[in-house]
């Protein structure tokens, strides 16, 4: 790393903490990043190849993991991020490119790559904190169109207590923006998320609440979806998720929780008017040790 009057580069195995994926799942790639500081903006230029996305440990109510592929990619980023008038922002493009234009190799997101445009922005109201954004991932691949995906998150605190809300609202051709359901593009429950299978014309709320009491907290939270079926164009379907989750921090670096979820799913055929329904209830205990 070098760095010198707010200008700094950095060469080697990096995290990639981008809105698209999610470092702590172990994304990072070989290459170059260098930002420079313009006072009330940083912006930011980054290259990087062998791209690598690491473990993904989300599943939808089917059992299945939606998010698009960008292992072996390379990838060229800029970014401007800074405040103006109270709030802050992230503007960000992404360019992807198959490896094999160059060395042959096949990678894994069609045979040209595609672009990434996000949008973040985020602001506080009093006790109320806003977090919006907007992301684009248009894949040059026959037959996908541009996905999009456009979500508000709202928080606060009213005694000890924190409440969550928030909306989704996704794209006519589908949702699919991140590299990880977790990435901050993204918007999920457990068993309901943007990008799931075909799904467009999205929309989607949740609200939640969390309750501590000393080491021990529970959250409480509802989550609901429509969207339509861009595979078919006949389907509609409506889910939605009841979730409890009670943890206990049981020292410093030892967690645990248990977690309960009921999820209902209607789809409508409305070519015949019938409906098909699944029900499901899914359990989940979890004991975290972090060294």
């Amino acid at each position: 790393t070098y760095a010198n009057n707010g200008n700094t580069a950095t060469v080697g195995t990096m995290e990639l903490a981008t809105p698209w994926t999610d470092a702590a799942d172990g994304a990072r790639a070989n290459g170059l990043l260098a930002t420079t500081n313009l006072g009330s903006v940083t912006l930011a230029g980054a290259y990087f190849r062998d791209s690598q996305m690491g473990a993904d440990k989300s599943a939808d109510v089917n059992g299945n993991v939606d998010s698009a592929n960008l292992n072996s990619n390379i990838l060229t980023a800029l970014a401007a991020i800074g405040s103006a008038g109270g709030v802050s922002y992230q503007a960000w493009y992404l360019n992807i490119a198959d490896p094999k234009d160059e060395d042959g190799t096949t990678s894994t997101l069609g045979d040209k790559g595609g672009d990434a445009t996000a949008l973040l922005l985020n602001s506080k109201f009093g006790p109320v904190s806003v977090n919006a954004s907007y992301a684009s991932l248009d894949p040059d691949v026959t037959g996908v169109k541009k996905q999009t995906l456009t979500k508000v998150i709202a928080s606060g605190k009213v005694n000890n207590v924190t409440l969550v809300a928030g909306m989704a609202d996704g794209g006519k051709d589908g949702d699919l923006v991140t590299f990880d359901p977790d990435a901050k593009v993204g918007f999920q429950s457990w068993n309901i998320r943007a990008g799931q299978g075909k799904q467009c014309d999205l929309s989607a709320y949740t609200v939640a609440a969390v309750v501590p009491a000393g080491a021990v907290s529970v959250k409480l939270q509802y989550t609901d979806a429509e969207y339509d079926d861009a595979a078919t164009a006949t389907k509609e379907t409506d889910v939605d998720e009841k979730l409890i989750q009670i943890s206990y921090k049981m020292s410093k670096n030892f967690n645990t929780y248990i977690r309960y979820a009921d999820v209902n799913q209607d789809v409508k055929d409305v070519d015949n008017g019938t409906t098909d329904n699944t029900s499901i209830k899914r359990t989940r205990i979890e004991l975290a040790y972090k060294f």
